[in-house]
């Protein structure tokens, strides 16, 4: 079963021939094709089309399965916890967080910075208290490009500045999105700066366009909730 929906997921219009032949490698060597296809699923199910709930379903068949690398497992612990985050629980996301071998992110530089940036917004997000300028120590310690440690440094600044200060941050209005699940991320903070820079007509349109997204997303519902406050129907 779990092979079968692999297949759908990596090999969704490429043309039977390939199919064929990718078909007999991965009989050979089933772990190609598991953790290949779990490395390509977020990209697939998640990020593109923000299918919230045929992510999680795919992300528990892959967590019990074998054929799993070390790298693929820490994958999954921080996906799911992106997964809780997207979701709007928070606090759950952190306990996920808590699973992973903080040890075993010091030589992978993508990962690290991953988990630095996702438990500090589940922070934010659910009104902990922490040392912010601990998390930007850490986020400049890890070995990465400087201009990826940069646009780190600077988002976690926009969502500090902007959820817990209330003060304008334009990272979000000149950030570009690589994915939809980006562009949603993005626009939600982005309307919040508009709201506090008193762009209140900006702000609720890019609200409306957030409102016509997947309701198990919390930037989504957020946006509906808003809009119904301010007696605004969802367009």
């Amino acid at each position: 079963m779990i092979i079968t929906i692999g297949l759908i997921v990596l090999l969704d219009g490429f043309n039977n021939l390939i199919m064929q032949v990718l078909a007999i490698s991965f009989w050979f060597f089933p772990s190609l094709l598991v953790n290949l296809c779990y490395m390509l699923s977020f990209m697939f199910i998640f990020s593109d089309y923000c299918n919230i709930s045929l992510y999680d379903s795919y992300l528990r068949r892959f967590r019990r399965y074998r054929f799993l690398s070390s790298l693929a497992k820490i994958h999954n612990s921080l996906s799911r916890s992106q997964s809780h985050f997207f979701r709007g629980n928070f606090l759950d996301a952190l306990k996920l967080l808590e699973e992973i071998d903080l040890t075993a992110l010091e030589k992978r530089p993508t990962y690290k910075l991953a988990y630095e940036l996702l438990w500090t917004l589940s922070m934010i997000m659910s009104d902990q208290v922490f040392d912010f300028q601990a998390v930007i120590n850490r986020v400049k310690s890890v070995e990465a490009d400087q201009a990826t440690i940069e646009k780190v440094v600077n988002e976690l600044e926009a969502v500090r500045d902007i959820m817990l200060l209330k003060k304008e941050n334009s990272f979000f209005e000149e950030a570009i999105p690589n994915s939809n699940l980006k562009k949603v991320y993005y626009d939600f903070y982005k309307s919040q700066n508009r709201l506090l820079s008193g762009n209140k007509v900006s702000g609720k349109e890019t609200f409306q366009e957030l409102a016509q997204g997947n309701s198990d997303l919390f930037m989504v519902r957020y946006a509906k909730d808003y809009l119904k406050g301010n007696n605004e129907s969802v367009k």
